[in-house]
């Protein structure tokens, strides 16, 4: 009944009796600007249909599916090639990634005196076929006559990938020919090269396994140089006139030396001053200054464009690894470091930017280590990493500057030059240089020595040039936080261990002070001022003692078994000491003020640093816990203590020491 009563409304009766049928935009005929194009439409039209590549569409069903229009675009030859305009189908496609095979790729792969074969395949799309549900969405229309592809059409945005898969299915066995013979794959002999050579031109380059160089052909090198021609002064052109030439760079980076460096300029320039709808659409105009064209030099250089690249995969570096903070810079190679700091300007640079100018400062500093050396940077930044392995790139105007200098220096002093990401976990050593943990030139005393000094001529009392980790007196000066302050020269000094500076010395005689002086053996005097002394005191030895370690920087590392073995140390087992502290740390982040690691957990001073007689007290607290809520015996109470015997517990924690049987009884 209620089927009957939907048959009677108009216009409804066909849906409700067969179903909805989509509704497309209707048919969208191709039109042309001349003859000249109609002809050769009519001709590649025939061509097709004589391949049964594509069969024309019942009158009937013309009006539904999904309809392209065709365009003309010139060949290299001078002839003329229909293009089937895909564009606006290809982005309802699923984007789905594969590996195709790129001339970077090839170049990578050869080896010396390799021999080479070309095989060109006729129409290599045309081979697979297309689901025929799926054939209404690839029609076009021309002269009132619509038609479907069958096969798989040139403009797809997937046939790239399927025909990839294929290929390489294909090209798995030895005999090759034999094998695509059996596929029905025809092979284009005009274009393929079946005899053995070892130079050979591919994919618009020239590949020599005997120089081991690959540069772009003589045609190919010439196409990039026509294509600046179509850029005057003061003239607007199409922006489609720009993406081709940026198509003939892109094609030509891998094969000519920073191809992508000499590109980047030209797509910063067109970036400001094209919106981002625009590169969608082929009615936007550019117009053409002084600026652009000056872009285009290195790509009208014939000699630049012929220049080529080396072939084969480097397989030996030279490591330098390299880390940047706010602070400063550092960098080890070879087991030699280097670091530095930033000043003026530099200090409100992005961290990007001072990653990549750290890069740049140590290879220049290890220049005579690293000069014909193929150079692999390691740096926790990947934005770095990118902008040296990508040449460049248009985030940050900045960056592609401090590239360029980078890229140009590299390839006047090495024969090349990678980057890869490594964690900053695994780049403490130069992390600890940026971060200026360590200042250069800074060092220390080892503690015995000190007190060797101390009981000789009595003890200090203030470190003036020092740090917290240097320093040896509670009170110092230093660059950084001090309990006295940054500028040891502006106060006056109870006894000092100092420096050997002229302007310290000019002090100290103004001051009439005395002096520990420790210092590095100098043969030769370079301070006036110290031979003026009127008083020298007793020296404390003339043999001289290397004190500084060879190793520019050693990371103490303490490791903690999260899993401890019962069977060596069964105390361990009770406890993991990593997760303990992962958890106290966990619990404490939303209130802590400090980077000490124990802190308050209440009262007035929670989350500030805690002292020592308080976390003394904790450690009580939890041992008379221990004691008394599990009955812990004393012989383990006094090993976890390095205690020899008991009387230190029950004297200074105040507790009546009874053993545990008794108080069981």
């Amino acid at each position: 009944r209620r089927l009957v009563a939907w048959l009677t409304l108009p216009h409804l009766s066909r849906t409700v009796r067969l179903g909805y049928a989509n509704r497309f935009r209707g048919i969208l005929f191709t039109s042309v600007q001349s003859d000249l194009d109609a002809s050769v439409l009519r001709a590649e039209i025939a061509v097709l249909l004589a391949k049964d590549a594509i069969e024309p569409v019942p009158p009937a069903e013309m009006k539904l599916g999904f309809y392209s229009p065709y365009f003309i675009v010139p060949k290299n030859n001078g002839g003329l090639r229909p293009i089937l305009d895909l564009r606006v189908l290809n982005r309802s496609l699923n984007k789905m990634p594969f590996k195709m095979l790129t001339p970077k790729r090839i170049i990578s792969c050869i080896r010396h005196q390799d021999w080479f074969a070309a095989i060109d395949l006729e129409d290599a799309y045309f081979y697979v076929s297309i689901l025929p549900r799926h054939r209404p969405f690839l029609r076009f229309a021309f002269e009132g006559q619509a038609y479907q592809y069958k096969v798989l059409p040139f403009g797809l945005a997937l046939s790239p990938r399927i025909f990839t898969k294929l290929a390489e299915s294909a090209l798995a066995p030895d005999l090759v020919l034999q094998h695509l013979s059996l596929l029905g794959l025809q092979v284009n002999w005009e274009k393929s090269r079946l005899s053995p050579v070892q130079s050979i031109s591919f994919l618009g380059m020239e590949l020599d396994s005997v120089n081991m160089m690959a540069r772009l052909t003589e045609e190919r090198a010439q196409s990039v140089l026509d294509c600046p021609k179509f850029f005057r002064h003061n003239i607007a052109v199409p922006l489609k006139l720009f993406q081709r030439l940026l198509g003939h760079m892109a094609a030509a980076a891998a094969r000519t030396p920073l191809g992508l460096l000499h590109m980047r300029p030209l797509q910063h320039w067109l970036h400001g001053r094209v919106p981002r709808w625009a590169w969608h659409r082929g009615t936007f105009r550019v117009g053409v200054n002084p600026e652009c064209c000056h872009l285009f030099s290195p790509w009208s250089d014939l000699m630049f464009l012929r220049a080529g690249v080396p072939l084969g995969q480097v397989r030996e570096h030279v490591i330098v690894n390299t880390d940047a903070s706010s602070m400063g810079w550092g960098s080890v190679c070879n087991g030699q470091a280097a670091s530095g700091s930033w000043t003026g300007p530099r200090l409100q640079w992005h961290i990007n930017c001072l990653e990549l100018l750290a890069v740049f400062l140590a290879l220049r500093r290890f220049r005579r280590m690293l000069h014909g050396e193929h150079v692999l940077v390691r740096t926790d930044n990947m934005a770095t990493v990118a902008y040296i392995n990508h040449q460049g790139g248009l985030r940050s105007r900045r960056m592609l500057q401090l590239a360029r200098h980078l890229l140009l220096w590299s390839l006047k002093w090495l024969k090349s030059l990678r980057a890869v990401h490594i964690p900053g976990e695994l780049n403490r050593a130069v992390d600890a240089f940026s971060r200026q943990l360590t200042l250069p030139g800074e060092w220390r005393l080892h503690p015995q020595v000190v007190q060797l000094i101390w009981s000789r001529f009595g003890e200090a009392q203030i470190d003036l040039f020092a740090c917290p980790e240097s320093a040896h007196c509670q009170l110092f000066y230093s660059l950084t936080e001090a309990p006295l302050g940054t500028d040891a020269l502006a106060h006056s000094w109870p006894r000092a261990l100092i420096n050997l500076l002229a302007q310290t010395l000019c002090k100290i005689r103004e001051d009439e002070e005395q002096v520990l002086l420790v210092a590095p053996y100098w043969p030769t005097p370079t301070c006036p001022s110290l031979e003026d002394s009127p008083e020298e005191g007793p020296s404390f030895s003339g043999d001289g003692h290397h004190l500084v370690p060879t190793t520019p920087f050693r990371d103490q590392v303490v490791n903690l078994q999260a899993l401890p073995s019962e069977e060596a140390d069964p105390a361990l087992g009770l406890l993991c000491p990593v997760r303990a502290l992962r958890i106290y740390v966990d619990r404490t982040r939303s209130f802590r003020r400090s980077e000490q690691l124990f802190v308050c957990f209440g009262g007035q001073q929670k989350g500030n640093a805690v002292s020592k007689q308080r976390l003394a007290h904790w450690v009580v607290d939890a041992i008379t816990l221990v004691y008394q809520c599990q009955g812990a015996s004393l012989a383990d109470i006094c090993r976890a203590a390095g205690w020899a015997t008991p009387n230190t517990f029950a004297r200074f924690y105040n507790l009546r020491v009874e053993p545990v049987s008794s108080r069981v009884l």
